[in-house]
């Protein structure tokens, strides 16, 4: 609910978000959907289409950084769960946007592909990127981000 209220996909019953004109989201919200019987390719490159912000370099640049790359030309529909999640994450961060919003973005993600995950999500934190997890798993150790929000039914709980 919280991804969804941050990226605008919904709006509050009470109370405002506030957002940054002009500032862009890449979002994972939930299980990740794409065209099944199409390849991870093509299903990128569908998407990077819309906005046509990215060309192709900069798919591969991302498909070999979460070891996608070999996989490019298999449909969608042999991808293991992990490797689904990891497709979604290079379709949330292909067009560089200034937020990433990602709803329980490690499922799946066997242990030497979660730590290349971690990785590039500390990258590109770095960068200057704001990246927002929720998650219901233990992830602090491993991302160096600047807050840590727990929340609780709705209601934040904790700030580190």
């Amino acid at each position: 609910m919280l991804i969804r209220l941050i990226s605008g996909l919904i709006t509050p019953d009470e109370g405002t978000v506030k957002r940054t004109s002009g500032m862009s989201f890449g979002v994972i919200i939930e299980t990740p959907n794409f065209f099944a019987s199409e390849t991870a390719m093509y299903n990128l490159k569908y998407l990077a289409s819309i906005n046509k912000k990215i060309g192709e370099d900069r798919i591969i640049e991302l498909l070999k950084r979460f070891n996608l790359y070999e996989h490019r030309n298999k449909k969608v529909r042999t991808f293991s769960m992990g490797m689904k999640q990891r497709l979604a994450l290079v379709q949330a961060m292909m067009e560089e946007p200034d937020v990433l919003l990602l709803d329980e973005p490690f499922n799946g993600i066997d242990d030497d592909n979660l730590a290349i995950t971690y990785q590039l999500l500390n990258e590109y934190h770095k960068e200057g990127h704001t990246v927002i997890i929720a998650t219901h798993g233990d992830y602090q150790d491993y991302c160096n981000f600047n807050k840590v929000v727990t929340m609780s039914a709705g209601k934040i709980t904790e700030i580190k």
